[in-house]
C-alpha cells in the first residue's frame, strides 16, 4: 500500500490532477512517481494489481484518477467524496438555482438554510445572516433587512442581525458540538 502526499505551496492538497493554478500534479503522480515506486519496490506492475481508494477529498481524487487515468488502475473505492460537481453543493445548485440566498417557489420564497446541526435544527437561519449581506427593500422577506429603514422585517421566526460565534448558544437555537 502506498499513500501519496501531494501538498502544494498554496494548499495542503493538489487534488492529484493537473491544474492551471497548481501545475501538473496528476501527470507527475502517474508518469513520474508511480514508475519510480514500481522500480524501487516489489510491486506487481500491472493494471489488474493496482487500485486506488480514498475518503472525502481522497474520494474526489479517487474518482478523478479513474476518470483521467482509466488505464492505470483496475478499481476504485471512493468513500464520501467531496462534491464531484456543483448540482447541490452546500444546499445550492450552482448550475440551476437563480438565487443562493432563497429557495424560489411559485408563490413565495423561503430563506435557504446556511448550515444545519446533526439534530435538524437550523444553526443560522440564512446565508445572508452569516455574510451580513441582506436583500434590498424591494425583495424584503421575513427575517431580512429593509434597505430604507435599516430595521429587520419580522416573520414567524425572528433572528439576530449577526450570527453568534461558533460554539456559542443563542436562545432557541442549538449549535453543533
Amino acid at each position: 500500500m502506498v499513500e501519496i502526499r501531494h501538498e502544494t505551496p498554496y494548499f495542503d492538497d493538489s487534488y492529484a490532477v493537473n491544474s492551471a493554478n497548481l501545475g501538473p500534479y496528476g501527470t507527475a503522480i502517474t508518469s513520474e512517481l508511480m514508475p519510480a515506486v514500481d522500480a524501487h519496490f516489489r510491486i506487481i506492475n500491472a493494471r489488474w494489481a493496482r487500485t486506488v481508494t480514498g475518503g472525502s477529498t481522497g474520494g474526489w481524487e479517487t474518482m478523478a484518477q479513474r476518470v483521467f487515468y482509466p488505464r492505470l488502475y483496475s478499481g476504485a473505492w471512493a468513500g464520501y467524496p467531496d462534491p464531484l460537481d456543483f448540482h447541490f453543493h452546500q444546499n445550492i445548485n450552482v448550475y440551476g438555482d437563480p438565487n443562493a440566498y432563497y429557495e424560489l417557489h411559485a408563490w413565495t420564497k423561503f430563506p435557504r438554510p446556511a448550515a444545519r446541526s446533526t439534530n435538524g435544527d437550523t444553526i443560522w437561519t440564512t446565508a445572508a445572516e452569516i455574510t451580513g449581506s441582506w436583500p434590498s427593500a424591494t425583495t424584503a422577506a421575513p427575517g431580512s433587512a429593509s434597505a430604507t429603514s435599516g430595521r429587520r422585517c419580522t416573520g414567524p421566526r425572528e433572528a439576530t442581525a449577526t450570527p453568534p460565534p461558533y460554539g456559542t448558544r443563542s436562545p432557541g437555537r442549538s449549535t453543533m458540538p
